[in-house]
């Protein structure tokens, strides 16, 4: 899981409100992004697309993080652009 990855994406919190998005494509390493991305990330190929609906267990869990609250589930549309 030590590949960097490209992806177009968009995070949104079950009541709809977008909290994270990236339309021109964002660069990371996959072993440093939620459970949730690591698990589905590669079962995708480039130019390929998902929907993630993450339970918490699977995003930041009873921590959270800056603006997602404790045990807050998760909806992304990601579409992998390439894998470096």
């Amino acid at each position: 899981m030590a590949d960097d990855v490209t992806a177009k994406y968009e995070g949104w919190f079950l009541n709809g409100n977008v909290f994270d998005a990236s339309t021109t494509g964002a660069t990371f390493p996959l072993s440093r992004v939620i459970v949730a991305w690591q698990i589905t990330v590669p079962l995708i190929k480039e130019g390929g697309k998902i929907t993630i609906y993450a339970p918490s267990g699977y995003c930041y869990g009873h921590s959270g993080y800056a603006d997602i609250g404790p045990n807050t589930n998760l909806i992304f549309d990601i579409e992998l652009v390439s894998i470096n």
